[in-house]
């Protein structure tokens, strides 16, 4: 089943959908899906509708939505920072409890690229109400290059930001660039203690893999994370292969986590 959703953030309305399982009609566990930068929430080449598809076969739902100033939902993007991304985040998981057919207890947050990154930091804010964490090459190096004057391949001087720039198309205000400027991303995510699942591809040129590599060296146990590696591939996941292989392990990622009984 899927149907539309809303829900109001910072006085604006998010546009969403809902997948529920066919074969579960209560107590279902249930995903969160933070699309990238400039994405929507079908995301490139359709991966979170895909996986969402995947996930319904194995009695999991999801809902992905639009962050503010992105698709359908309200706002205005240069008026988007990290700090509005992760009231989104909080927002949308407060929806959430709002579903009495969903497992409040069973409830996992997924992100890619920038929405990996705020999903990162959002996470450890609402540790208590996430059993797991998945994030797709997570976009550390977003906040990192702003300190260098760079965004998105974007230079800048960031000792004078400008008004806004512009990244494929789009305003991103100075606001974003101020609040970067002040936040480490690594050190942000920390505090976060349930399992998490990293994918990244080792010929991501828009977020390197030392990236992702990073978040496992820094942020993650070994014994909380699992890392996988597809060998060959962009940030897009851009071949069948590659996109089978991200879509596989999260699918048994998310549904291990989901199956799995607290201690």
């Amino acid at each position: 089943m899927k149907k539309p959703i809303e829900c109001i953030s910072g006085g604006l309305t998010l546009r969403g959908m809902l997948h529920l399982p066919d074969n579960r009609t209560e107590n279902i566990p249930l995903v969160i899906m933070c699309h990238g930068l400039a994405g929507v929430k079908t995301e490139a080449r359709f991966l979170f509708a895909s996986l969402s598809k995947q996930l319904e076969q194995e009695g999991v739902g999801s809902v992905r939505f639009d962050f503010r100033g992105n698709g359908e939902s309200d706002g205005q993007f240069i008026d988007m920072t990290i700090g509005t991304l992760i009231e989104d985040i909080i927002n949308i998981r407060n929806f959430v409890k709002t579903l009495s057919n969903v497992d409040q207890q069973n409830v996992h947050l997924l992100g890619y690229s920038q929405g990996g990154l705020s999903a990162a930091i959002a996470a450890p804010q609402i540790k208590n109400q996430l059993k797991s964490l998945t994030l797709w090459a997570p976009a550390a190096v977003l906040t990192e290059e702003v300190h260098q004057g760079m965004f998105a391949g974007v230079a800048f001087n960031k000792d004078n930001l400008p008004e806004y720039i512009d990244v494929k198309g789009l305003k991103l205000g100075r606001s974003y660039l101020e609040e970067a400027l002040k936040i480490d991303a690594y050190e942000y995510s920390k505090g976060f203690d349930k399992p998490v699942l990293i994918v990244h591809g080792t010929k991501d040129a828009a977020v390197p893999y030392e990236y992702g590599i990073r978040y496992k060296d820094e942020v993650y146990t070994a014994e909380q994370l699992t890392f996988v590696t597809v060998e060959g591939s962009s940030h897009t996941f851009e071949i069948p292969e590659y996109r089978k292989q991200l879509l596989d392990a999260t699918t048994a990622f998310i549904s291990s986590q989901a199956k799995r009984q607290e201690i």
